[in-house]
């Protein structure tokens, strides 16, 4: 499975509970079979992934 993991642009210059969960999250997924790819506004592969985890603060 792929995972491509979102958040608000401005999300981790004021980095809360949602972002450090997402990171903690994207640290530890693959370690069951999930590959995990953070959003780049510029290119979002949506089509690439098969959920969108969206964190807000």
């Amino acid at each position: 499975m792929k995972a491509l993991f979102a958040t608000y642009p401005t999300g981790f210059h004021t980095a809360g509970g949602g972002e450090v969960q997402l990171l903690v999250d994207r640290d530890h997924l693959p370690q069951v079979a999930v590959v995990v790819s953070q959003y780049d506004l510029w290119r979002p592969r949506f089509d690439e992934h098969d959920v969108v985890p969206f964190a807000v603060s």
